[in-house]
């Protein structure tokens, strides 16, 4: 797998919008994509317990659920969306 360069995928992700990013915002913006990246690797890294699947169905039936059960919970009074894509 290639490294991650933030600098590289900040000025690919800003040309593809259309964002200028002032040269003196480049190193934060740099930055925090960075930990982004850590973070999202350590996401992608999570494997849930070994019976997480056979119990559940499977993960999205599992993340549903919980989702509906929050929203009974919590209600769109509060401003939550009902939509599970």
């Amino acid at each position: 797998m290639t490294p991650f360069d933030a600098c590289t995928y900040m000025d690919a992700a800003a040309a593809a919008l259309g964002v200028p990013i002032p040269p003196e915002r480049r190193d934060a913006v740099a930055a925090n994509l960075a930990r982004l990246h850590a973070l999202a690797q350590e996401v992608l890294a999570w494997q849930p317990p070994g019976d997480a699947l056979q119990r559940r169905g499977n993960l999205r039936e599992g993340l549903v659920g919980h989702w509906r059960k929050f929203l009974r919970r919590n209600g769109r009074e509060n401003g939550y969306s009902t939509a599970l894509h």
